[in-house]
C-alpha cells in the first residue's frame, strides 16, 4: 500500500467513481453525496486522516460518496489517497474491516469540543430550527454537521440556551422535550426576548393558566391530539401559541396544519431567515 495526498478535481472525482466494483460496494446514496457537498460547497470540508482508498485492481473500495460530494459541488478538495490496497487478507476482505466503527454525532461533537453541555439537545433544537427556516426543505431532514449547526448556534445559540434551560426544568418536560417544540420558541425568542420567556414559563409550569390563553390552550392540546403530531405540526401550533402570546390575544383553537405563527416569526427576521437556507441549498449543485 503507499499514500499520497492529491487534489482531487470534479473531473477525476468522476474517473475515480467509475472504477467502482459497484457488486462489492454499499448502495450509493445520493442524499449522502448532497450533503456532503453543500458542505463543500459552503468551504467547511477540509484535510483529515480519514482518506479514500483503491484496491490491488485500481478500484474505488473507499469514498464513492466524497468523491459524489465534489462532483455536485463543482469543488476540488484534498484527500490523503491509499492506492494498491490489498482485496483480501487470509480469510478476511479489507472492506469486511472498514466503516466497522461508531460514528460521532453532532451531538457528542457539540459536547466534547464546542462547550455544550447537553450538546444531543441542542444539536437536535438547531437541525430543527433548520428546519422551521427552510420550511421543511433540504437534506436537513436527514442530517446535518457540525459546520452547520454551529452557523445556526452562532444566530440562535443565546436563545437555544434561555429556551432549553426552560423547558428541561418544567414539570411536565415530557410534553415540551422534543426539536420541533424547541425550534419555534427559540426562533421568536430571537425578537421578543421577554414575552418567549414569560410564555415559555408559563407552559413550562401548567399551573395557573387562563383558559382561552394562548398558553393554557397549547397545553390543552399538546396533551390531547398534540402528544401524536408530527415534527411540521408541533412547530405550527407552538410557532402559533407563541404569536397569540407575543401579541397579547386569546387563542381558542389550535390549528397544526397552518403555518401562520412560523411564517410570522420568519418574516420577522428576513435575513437570518436567508443565511440559514443559504446553508442548506442545492440551488448551486
Amino acid at each position: 500500500m503507499n499514500w499520497n495526498k492529491e487534489l482531487i478535481t470534479p473531473s477525476m472525482a468522476e474517473k475515480y467513481l467509475a472504477t467502482r466494483d459497484e457488486a462489492h460496494q454499499r448502495k450509493y446514496r445520493e442524499h449522502l453525496a448532497k450533503n456532503y457537498a453543500i458542505t463543500m460547497y459552503n468551504g467547511d470540508w477540509g484535510l483529515t486522516h480519514q482518506g479514500i482508498a483503491f484496491d490491488e485492481k485500481g478500484r474505488l473500495i473507499d469514498g464513492q460518496h466524497r468523491m459524489g460530494g465534489i462532483v455536485l459541488s463543482g469543488t476540488t478538495q484534498e484527500f490523503w489517497v491509499c492506492r494498491a490496497v490489498p482485496e483480501k487478507q487470509g480469510k478476511i476482505f479489507t472492506l469486511d474491516q472498514v466503516d466497522r466503527g461508531s460514528t460521532r454525532t453532532v451531538g457528542e461533537q457539540l459536547k466534547i469540543r464546542h462547550g455544550y453541555k447537553n450538546g444531543n439537545i441542542v444539536a437536535t433544537a438547531a437541525r430543527f430550527i433548520g428546519i422551521m427556516l427552510c420550511d421543511g426543505r433540504g437534506p436537513i431532514n436527514s442530517r446535518t454537521d457540525v459546520a452547520r449547526t454551529l452557523a445556526i448556534l452562532d444566530i440562535y445559540g443565546r436563545d437555544t440556551t434561555h429556551v432549553l434551560n426552560k423547558l428541561l426544568s418544567s414539570k411536565a418536560v415530557r410534553l415540551w422535550r422534543r426539536g420541533a417544540v424547541y425550534a419555534p420558541l427559540i426562533v421568536a425568542r430571537h425578537v421578543a426576548a421577554a414575552q418567549i420567556d414569560a410564555f415559555c414559563e408559563q407552559i413550562a409550569s401548567g399551573e395557573s393558566l387562563k383558559s382561552g390563553s394562548p398558553a393554557h390552550t397549547l397545553f390543552k392540546w399538546r396533551c390531547g391530539e398534540g402528544l401524536k403530531a408530527t415534527s411540521q405540526a408541533l412547530i405550527n401550533a407552538v410557532a402559533i401559541a407563541a404569536r397569540k402570546h407575543y401579541e397579547g390575544v386569546s387563542l381558542k383553537i389550535i390549528n397544526s396544519s397552518s403555518r401562520y405563527g412560523a411564517s410570522f416569526w420568519l418574516d420577522t427576521q428576513p435575513r437570518n431567515v436567508q443565511h440559514v437556507r443559504s446553508l442548506f441549498s442545492m440551488e448551486a449543485l
